[in-house]
């Protein structure tokens, strides 16, 4: 989790290519800018999942290799990272 607080705390833009909503579910594409020390335009691919209203779950794929840095002191970043987490509700 400390790598995907990471992630979002270099983040300077998101940019939506498309979204593919079926029933309680929805694909969505975008592309994620990052700034130093891990400079990358890189698509991430979402499957988010609904319930009553709200983003339940959310798995996420996308080129991991610039966001080698981030993950400093775990298994060596592979070419694809998959992240799977419960989305946080208030």
């Amino acid at each position: 989790m400390a790598a995907l607080t990471g992630l979002l705390s270099i983040t300077e833009r998101l940019e939506v290519k498309t979204i593919i909503p079926e029933g309680d579910e929805a694909a969505i594409f975008f592309e994620r800018e990052t700034k130093a020390p891990a400079e990358a335009a890189v698509l991430v691919g979402e499957w988010q999942r609904f319930r009553d209203g709200k983003i339940d779950r959310v798995s996420s794929a996308f080129g991991a290799r610039p966001y080698e840095a981030l993950f400093a002191g775990r298994a060596k970043a592979s070419a694809l990272a998959q992240v799977e987490r419960p989305y946080l509700r208030s």
